[in-house]
Parts: structure tokens; C-alpha cells; sequence
């Protein structure tokens, strides 16, 4: 799958302080740590690029997110609720717990990802490539998906329902251990070793 890359071109060095007092954050670059509590609100993240921050000092409310880039960052436990994400990518980040929940995700890269516990639902995806990352544990429930991609992943424990997987291709990940429907199993592609551990969980006996 081609992903539509984030839209970055020129990029100023800026802190979260000072653009919090605009509430605008455009074409901005962001580094390092974070020294107080930061309550961002009905704010635009367009054109930006995170490095080794981490999100446990801000409080997002009503957020849109487009054409950024996180990197090296942390948001663990950070909770997206009703965002719009488009055209981001998230490279070697910790999103351990992290909630994405009624959101709007749209060509997303997430790449090196320790993910476990993370917590999707509800949510409109579509165009998403997850690679070389960490999900076990995790849950996925009840969203809208089309066009997604995973290699090598490790899913092992993750719960799967009512999110449509039809056509994803698990063949190169760990699945060992996922719960999951049969709303969302149906059209999902696996190796010959997986389909036998997804018998076993569907009561299916193989003779």
C-alpha cells in the first residue's frame, strides 16, 4: 500500500509554551522535554514534526492532526478522543495504553511501535500501515476499517471485534492468543499454522 506522506516543507523550531499562547501550531518543529502541564484546546497540529517529546504534560481537547510527524516520542497512556488524524506518521514511539477512541484516521504509518494495551475503538480508519510494531494486548473494537496493512506485528493476546480485517494480510505477524469475532475473522488472510490456532478458538477440530 502507498500511503500519502505527511506535507512538510519548511519547518520553525518552536516550543509548546509559546505556541500554546496563539493556540497556533503551523509548520512548527518540536524537541525535547516538556517543564509544565499544557492544555491545548480546539487547536490545528498541521505540518509539524515531534522529536523525543513526551505528551504526558499536555491535555488535548478537540484536536485536528494533519500531515505530522512523531518521532521518538512518547504517548503512552495519551488518549485521542473524537480527532482528526490524516496523513502522520508515528517511527519509533511509544503508544503503551495509548486510546485512539471515535476518531478519524486516514493514511497513518506506524512504524517501531511499542503499542501494547493500545485501545481503538469506535473509530473511522482507513489507508493504515502498521510495521515492525508491538500491539499485543491491544484492542481493537468496533470500527470502520478499509485498506489496512501489517508486517510483521505482534498481535498475540489482542482482541479483535466487530472491526472489519477482511483482506488483511496477518501471514507475517503474531496472532497467538487474539480474541476475536466472527464478524471480524471472516475474509482475514493467514498462513496454515494460523488457520489451525483459529480453529481452535472457533471449537473447530482438525482431524
Amino acid at each position: 500500500m502507498k500511503l500519502d506522506r505527511p506535507k512538510i516543507k519548511v519547518l520553525k523550531e518552536a516550543t509548546f509554551e509559546e505556541c500554546a499562547l496563539t493556540n497556533q501550531f503551523t509548520n512548527k518543529k518540536f524537541v525535547g522535554k516538556l517543564e509544565k502541564d499544557i492544555k491545548i484546546e480546539d487547536a490545528e497540529f498541521e505540518c509539524c514534526h515531534f522529536i523525543e517529546i513526551d505528551f504526558k504534560l499536555i491535555k488535548p481537547e478537540k484536536l485536528i492532526i494533519w500531515d505530522c510527524i512523531f518521532e521518538r516520542c512518547d504517548l503512552s497512556n495519551f488518549i485521542f478522543n473524537k480527532i482528526s488524524l490524516k496523513r502522520c506518521e508515528f517511527i519509533n514511539c511509544k503508544l503503551m495504553g495509548t486510546v485512539f477512541s471515535e476518531c478519524f484516521l486516514e493514511s497513518i504509518l506506524f512504524e517501531k511501535i511499542n503499542g501494547r494495551y493500545i485501545n481503538i475503538n469506535g473509530s473511522k480508519i482507513r489507508n493504515i500501515k502498521v510495521k515492525n510494531s508491538d500491539f499485543s494486548e491491544g484492542r481493537l473494537m468496533e470500527n470502520n476499517t478499509k485498506n489496512i496493512e501489517v508486517e510483521e506485528v505482534n498481535f498475540n493476546s489482542c482482541d479483535f471485534i466487530k472491526t472489519n480485517l477482511n483482506d488483511v494480510d496477518f501471514s507475517n505477524c503474531n496472532i497467538e492468543g487474539i480474541n476475536i469475532d466472527l464478524q471480524s475473522l471472516k475474509g482475514m488472510k493467514v498462513n496454515s499454522y494460523q488457520a489451525s490456532c483459529l480453529a481452535s478458538i472457533l471449537g473447530i477440530k482438525i482431524v
